[in-house]
């Protein structure tokens, strides 16, 4: 992008810089030349050949200023490892000149450069500009001190000044698998699936600016960076913020709460109410993380786990066998409790017919302690009240047929 101001400024600087240098080139050549000829400026300044040594003696210390151009850009690009000289020709002139326009620039979203780390703003430094988004933050600095922490907007960058770390504002979410051991020291695998973002909360979101920049924050985040060697995993490098979160914090914390754990209360994580079982171990662990994820400036926004498994092929086979016989037990025990629901129904329906047949000897029984004529109509009566009240009886609890409620109200009409 072409800037008319800039532009000028350029080419004030460019004059400023190497106009002294060519005016002193061009005064020792002419003195050089009147010393050698032995001659006057009034009877020189007419002369072409004159001039022409003139431009003969200008013409090595020229040359040593464009070689000197060279070296230095040749030791820039040695020096950072810049890949294409033109870059590095490029930041010597803006270095010597200034910018005579808005480029060289990087624009910085979603937590990272989009030209890469190879970008000489970002292997180097300025000049040149930073376009920050708004879900992203920067961290620049010069010289080995940090300079400023920077949010969404446009960052110019003096010499040598650059991007020390890059910050996602966004939400994270991470899912570790951490390799752990249960109390009996049996090898177990189980997932963690983290969510957390650097805390903005000191501040209110300004207008189009949904992710603020606290800078406390997020200097703790951008410069809480750990160099590790070879771990059990086999990987090297280094750990930012949202890594050590996720990978130091969350990995030792939940092997440390698994290794309290013994076996058989572990594999039962992955039954029916396995959510309901493994809630005690992940409240703890997103208790333990949110006391130390403000460390780094961050806050946490969640924590989940996942299925518990184990690694060891024997332990793998010792616990299939053990679920085999856990689930013929409670077959079996499904088995004895339908049996004995069976045998109390039996026993109920028994003690219905014997307590029925004892409300009917004691209905007719007054009858035959009265000597009264005992015809069929009134045995019928009788025994119809009986059985019109067994159900609805609280004692008996027999609950007849509709076909037989049907009869028992035929047999009391051609009674009435």
């Amino acid at each position: 992008m072409f800037n008319p101001k800039k532009a000028v400024q350029f080419l004030a600087r460019a004059l400023v810089t190497l106009l002294p240098l060519l005016t002193a080139l061009l005064v020792l050549s002419i003195l050089t030349e009147l010393h050698a000829r032995q001659a006057s400026w009034e009877d020189l300044r007419g002369s072409w050949r004159f001039w022409l040594a003139i431009g003969r003696d200008t013409a090595p210390g020229i040359v040593a200023l464009l070689a000197t151009y060279l070296l230095a850009a040749r030791f820039v690009q040695r020096l950072y490892d810049v890949k294409h000289p033109g870059e590095a020709r490029a930041f010597v002139h803006h270095c010597l000149f200034g910018l005579w326009s808005f480029g060289p620039w990087v624009r910085i979203a979603g937590g990272t450069a989009e030209a890469g780390a190879e970008h000489i703003l970002m292997r180097v430094g300025g000049p040149g500009h930073l376009v920050v988004c708004n879900d992203s933050a920067v961290l620049v600095g010069r010289a080995g001190h940090f300079t400023d922490i920077f949010g969404s907007g446009f960052v110019p960058l003096a010499p040598y000044q650059k991007a020390y770390q890059v910050l996602d504002l966004r939400p994270i979410r991470k899912v570790q698998l951490v390799r752990a051991m249960s109390k009996e020291g049996i090898p177990i695998d189980c997932e963690v699936d983290i969510s957390f973002q650097i805390d903005g909360t000191r501040e209110l979101p300004p207008q189009g600016k949904p992710y603020p920049v606290v800078v406390d924050n997020a200097f703790r985040a951008a410069t809480c960076t750990w160099v590790r060697g070879t771990d059990r995993f086999g990987e090297t490098g280094a750990l930012d913020w949202a890594s050590r979160i996720a990978f130091h914090e969350a990995d030792n914390t939940l092997r440390a709460i698994l290794a309290r754990y013994p076996l058989d209360r572990l594999i039962g994580f992955a039954g029916p109410d396995s959510a309901g079982s493994r809630e005690p171990i992940r409240q703890e662990l997103e208790a333990k993380l949110r006391a130390v994820v403000p460390a780094v400036g961050a806050r946490l926004l969640g924590v989940e786990l996942g299925d518990i498994k184990v690694q060891h092929q024997v332990t793998r086979q010792w616990i299939d066998a053990w679920k085999s016989e856990w689930e013929r037990w409670t077959v079996e025990r499904q088995a004895q409790g339908r049996a004995r629901q069976t045998e109390q129904l039996e026993n109920a329906k028994t003690r219905a017919q014997v307590m029925m047949l004892t409300s009917i000897t004691e209905v007719l029984q007054p009858l035959v302690q009265e000597q009264q004529a005992v015809t069929a109509r009134l045995v019928l009566s009788r025994l119809f009240m009986v059985l019109s009240r067994a159900p609805s009886d609280p004692l008996t609890r027999v609950n007849l047929p509709r076909e037989a409620l049907h009869t028992l109200e035929l047999v009391r009409k051609l009674l009435a």
